[in-house]
């Protein structure tokens, strides 16, 4: 010990001790962070958070519990069941989303027909409950994609459900990223013709051509797009081309994605049986990556090259519908 506290005063052992102090000093700043973030932390006071929301009835602390999981959202991806088993034990948000999965999976499957749904949807109407939110529209999005059990039990009649949503999505009051949230619901449960120019209001309002292309993507579910009118139809394409052509650098690929989307509610044939629209023949010579072990980066970039390709070919079918579309386009 002496001879530590005699080579303290040396350079090295100086500059050692600084830097154990300023990680340590980090460390202590993270934890802090943490702690400020997720209370509580200590599992003891986890598990009575979690045994206080899995223990009520979910009408009466639903509100709640989804603003706490919307302020605390779970950051992993791939959770061990152990994890999931016993979520008090690692963090707050594990907690909180396992107590809220409790409420929305197991125990839903022993309530009447429409009462989740019911609490799920008040919750979304709530603007008091902020992240939470969407939390809830994921939910209410879940059972109307997938509808199985226990899922279609919480399912009221589609028109209340979309008269509802259809509200919230038209108020300009609203949050826009929850409006944007609830459009695709709409387009595809509902009668998409409604709601195409919403869709092409919301979506344009992003920063920047490509992110304005995949937003009005996911707006526009192409499942029912064979739905649209013919004027519709022709207003969607002559938009979405010429968001494919403005995201088109001619080299990376920009608009691979909504490329194959715009092709799957135009109806075209695809190259390949069972891929999507434009999508090139992966094993042709000119796409083989064996020995970079990847794909062809022009590969994506011919997918857009052949869906403009077909664009130039077909536009003339379209007749491009100038009332409400002008101001969309950039």
């Amino acid at each position: 010990m002496i001879k530590v506290m005699n080579n303290i005063s040396s350079p090295k052992m100086k500059t050692l001790l600084t830097v154990i102090l300023f990680f340590t000093t980090i460390s202590t700043f993270a934890q802090n962070v943490f702690r400020l973030n997720q209370e509580p932390v200590d599992p003891a006071e986890l598990k009575k958070t979690y045994d206080h929301y899995a223990g009520s009835k979910f009408s009466a602390i639903a509100h709640e519990l989804a603003k706490r999981v919307g302020e605390n959202p779970s950051l992993e991806g791939y959770i061990p069941n152990d994890k999931l088993a016993r979520p008090w034990t690692h963090s707050l948000s594990l907690t909180l989303s396992q107590a809220w999965r409790f409420h929305t999976n197991y125990a839903a499957r022993k309530e009447p027909r429409g009462k989740i749904f019911e609490i799920l949807m008040t919750i979304v109407e709530n603007d008091e409950v902020g992240a939470g939110r969407n939390i809830a529209l994921g939910e209410i999005a879940t059972r109307l994609r997938w509808g199985r059990k226990p899922v279609d039990q919480s399912l009221p009649p589609l028109k209340e459900t979309i008269r509802r949503l259809s509200e919230i999505a038209k108020d300009k009051r609203e949050d826009n990223f929850l409006r944007r949230m609830i459009v695709p619901i709409l387009y595809e449960h509902g009668d998409p013709n409604k709601y195409l120019d919403l869709a092409l209001e919301l979506t344009s309002k992003e920063k920047s051509p490509l992110a304005i292309a995949e937003a009005f993507r996911f707006a526009t579910p192409s499942r029912n797009s064979t739905k649209l009118t013919a004027e519709n139809r022709a207003k969607y394409l002559n938009y979405g081309f010429s968001l494919l052509e403005e995201v088109n650098d001619k080299k990376s690929g920009h608009g691979y994605f909504i490329a194959m989307h715009l092709g799957a509610v135009a109806g075209v044939k695809p190259i390949v049986k069972g891929e999507s629209p434009f999508k090139p023949n992966q094993k042709l010579a000119r796409y083989d990556q064996s020995k970079g072990g990847s794909m062809a980066p022009f590969y994506f970039q011919d997918t857009v090259d052949n869906a403009l390709n077909w664009w130039s070919q077909n536009k003339h079918k379209y007749v491009e519908q100038a009332d409400g579309l002008n101001r969309f386009q950039r």
